[in-house]
């Protein structure tokens, strides 16, 4: 992910920032591949058809069909925001912010699934804080937003960053 943010970052530099663009090449230029699973896609589509309907609101469509569009729209939602966000920040915020995301996923799923937290998770878990916490009070990254505050005569939080002007 970091390798990945690092090289949309470059890619936005020299090309452009539109996310929207980025979000459209990104997905398309993956789509070839998965004709390479054809098969698969065929099997499990004729397994999610012998699933029971969704109910009496769409009684002709199975609801593992329903669970998939709204996986699908979930997803839409979570990369549409991530490309926002890797278009307005760096590859660093953007891969400390999908980290505390995955983290606090896992952590819901450990919760619902009624599963305990081991040694490694308590771990992890410290790991998470600490670097979150290091990287938000970071006095390097406090300072280039007030210098470049100061340069725009807006306040802080308003500033852009060297590459968005």
């Amino acid at each position: 992910l970091s390798f990945l943010s690092i090289l949309q970052e470059k890619a936005a530099r020299e090309y452009g920032k539109d996310h929207v663009e980025s979000l459209f090449f990104t997905h398309v230029l993956g789509l070839p591949l998965f004709l390479f699973q054809t098969g698969d896609i065929a099997r499990h589509a004729a397994l999610f058809h012998t699933a029971p309907p969704f109910g009496s609101l769409c009684p002709s469509l199975p609801y593992t069909w329903i669970l998939l569009i709204i996986n699908g729209i979930g997803q839409l939602v979570c990369v549409f925001a991530v490309m926002r966000l890797m278009h307005r920040t760096s590859s660093l915020t953007v891969t400390m912010t999908v980290t505390v995301r995955k983290f606090a996923s896992l952590c819901f799923s450990v919760w619902y699934f009624g599963n305990s937290f081991s040694t490694g998770h308590w771990i992890c878990t410290f790991l998470v804080f600490t670097g979150s916490y290091i990287y938000a009070s970071s006095p390097l990254e406090d300072k280039r937003y007030r210098t470049r505050a100061r340069e725009q005569h807006v306040s802080p939080r308003t500033a852009l960053r060297p590459e968005e002007t």
